[in-house]
């Protein structure tokens, strides 16, 4: 179905961990979107289409508004 896990998502967020990188997976809510028949990718090309970009940025929202809301490094 073209869309077998090759396990990349995974290598990726190990070594993000590893060297302390927040990292979020988008690639289930992609594979959702899939399933429902919805297209999240360029049809001849591996990048994201609008669709893509949306679910990504639905993924990655509340992980911002998360760190965001944190206290940081810099704040007094």
């Amino acid at each position: 179905n073209g869309w077998e896990n090759i396990g990349l998502n995974v290598a990726v967020e190990e070594w993000a961990r590893s060297e302390g990188i927040l990292f979020v997976d988008t690639v289930p809510a992609l594979r959702e979107a899939a399933a429902r028949g919805e297209t999240p990718y360029l049809f001849d090309d591996v990048h994201w289409n609008a669709l893509g970009h949306e679910i990504a940025a639905r993924e990655l929202a509340p992980v911002v508004r998360t760190l965001l809301a944190e206290p940081g490094e810099n704040s007094e």
